[in-house]
């Protein structure tokens, strides 16, 4: 995660590099489950790229902790909200890169 340099090497074995070129970033794919119940407290997988052991999850304007498995995988415990229906589901990585899957998360009506 974060910005990388890229390095590339010519025919005649030059090489010409630029710092920081390229940056990597959050994207979220998939979750699973993508509802359960108001009062939250159920775990979730989410899967995507870019994530890191300081990636933070937000259901709607409620933002968690992960539990970083891997660069595609987290997993999250949901926090509950006040309403039913669906929420963006933001991630953040402390580098500041983030991705928002819109309405991503569904609470269930009681």
């Amino acid at each position: 995660t974060g910005s990388v340099g890229v390095v590339v090497t010519h025919a005649d074995g030059t090489t010409t590099s630029v710092p920081r070129l390229f940056t990597y970033t959050p994207s979220i794919s998939r979750m699973d489950p993508a509802h359960g119940p108001l009062g939250g407290g159920n775990a979730i997988t989410i899967t995507g790229s870019g994530f890191d052991r300081t990636t933070k999850v937000s259901f709607g304007d409620v933002t968690t902790a992960s539990t970083f498995l891997d660069g595609h995988t987290l997993t999250v415990v949901v926090p509950s909200q006040v309403s039913p229906g669906a929420v963006d589901m933001p991630v953040r990585n402390a580098d500041g890169t983030s991705a928002t899957l819109g309405e991503a998360y569904q609470y269930d009506p009681l």
